[in-house]
């Protein structure tokens, strides 16, 4: 049942009896967020996926996702023309279609079946992507990205498994958890990423208050995090591959 100011009424409560009041959240707590959120992923991220981008013309990005990544205005203007952009969740790839961050070249498509031919970029990444499939499609995820990508691979994940639910997007829901050692033994170098992994939870939500608070110690933490990565809440890998010699299967 929706009420006159547009919200639902739960159906199930019974007439007369008080309904679980719901309290709106300020406009300046929704943009604090979106700024944690932004200044978060360019200083434990971003820099760090640059870094490994920066020979590399010809990227595709899978599971590129909504909203813009804060670190793709760092791209060069070549990078973007050349790079694509696939998604298999519709929505984002029309929402971001009037962004200025963003791949020139949006497609739909599956990680799984990625419609290029070998050896089409010069390189693959996958931000929060891995984790959203079963174990078994993950392991094809990266097979698939080894097979268009001339020279590099980059996958980023939660340390280890990390509940978290669906949205409108219902590709969002988390379905597997990957560790150190298992990208370590499909040939990937794993640093750690986001600090230490007791301070934050699902959604990369910090656990000290208050925020700035928490937010410091994460950074603090980043360092020893990025040399000790099984003890990060994050894992960056990247499997570098020779161009000149046959995929491994």
């Amino acid at each position: 049942m929706t009420l006159r100011d547009g919200t639902a009424r739960d159906s199930s409560v019974a007439p007369g009896v008080a309904e679980p009041r719901t309290v709106p959240v300020p406009a300046w707590a929704r943009w604090r967020g979106i700024a944690y959120y932004a200044l978060d992923t360019e200083l434990l991220l971003g820099f760090r996926v640059r870094r490994e981008l920066r020979t590399s013309r010809a990227i595709l990005e899978v599971g590129s996702g909504y909203p813009a990544r804060t670190w793709h205005r760092h791209l060069s203007p070549e990078q973007l023309d050349r790079g694509v952009g696939l998604d298999v969740f519709r929505p984002y790839l029309e929402a971001r279609a009037t962004e200025s961050m963003r791949w020139r070249r949006p497609v739909q498509g599956s990680g799984l079946h990625l419609p290029f031919r070998d050896r089409s970029f010069d390189a693959v990444l996958a931000l929060d992507v891995i984790e959203h499939l079963p174990k078994e499609d993950g392991y094809r995820l990266l097979r698939e990205m080894e097979r268009v990508a001339r020279r590099k691979v980059i996958v980023f994940t939660p340390n280890g498994f990390l509940p978290q639910a669906g949205d409108d997007n219902p590709h969002q829901e988390h379905l597997s958890g990957w560790t150190v050692s298992d990208l370590e033994r499909q040939g990937y170098r794993v640093g750690g990423v986001r600090g230490w992994r007791p301070l934050r939870t699902a959604r990369n939500r910090l656990v000290v208050a208050p925020a700035p608070l928490g937010f410091a110690l994460s950074v603090l933490s980043s360092p020893i995090a990025w040399v000790r990565p099984s003890a990060a809440f994050q894992i960056l890998g990247v499997r570098s591959l020779d161009p000149t010699t046959e995929r491994p299967r």
